[in-house]
């Protein structure tokens, strides 16, 4: 069994113990950051993109969630939401200096105004000069 399908066997087998044990939905969404770690490893973004949104929705402040998130959308193809996914994140926590350059390539990505590019990348310089 090679890496990925055994993470998804985990994540799967971790999501049963959760439902099983659980004694309201409310359980399993708090667990659901793990899940779809878990998931996100196993590249089963769409899974790992439900239980991240689950448990966002109970614990709306939690930086980690939000980076998870964006890194799902970008795994997903989908920039746009990958930047507002960090953004948030570092609107929660500024030290995450790889996640301004990281919002910096994706808005190179996405048509935006010139501004909002030359912002990113400015910032992005101030991290990682030259």
């Amino acid at each position: 069994m090679n890496q990925t399908n055994r993470k998804k066997e985990d994540a799967d087998k971790l999501l049963q113990s959760v439902r099983e044990k659980a004694k309201n939905p409310r359980e399993v969404q708090l667990k659901g950051f793990h899940i779809a770690s878990l998931y996100a490893q196993a590249r089963e973004f769409d899974r790992a993109l439900h239980h991240v949104q689950d448990y966002l929705a109970v614990k709306p402040s939690d930086v980690r969630a939000h980076r998870l998130l964006g890194e799902i959308h970008e795994a997903l193809q989908d920039a746009e939401k990958a930047i507002q996914s960090y953004r948030r994140a570092l609107e929660l926590n500024e030290s995450q200096k790889d996640l301004v350059l990281r919002v910096a390539d994706l808005y190179c990505r996405v048509d935006c105004d010139m501004e909002r590019h030359r912002y990113w990348a400015e910032r992005a310089e101030k991290f990682f000069p030259g």
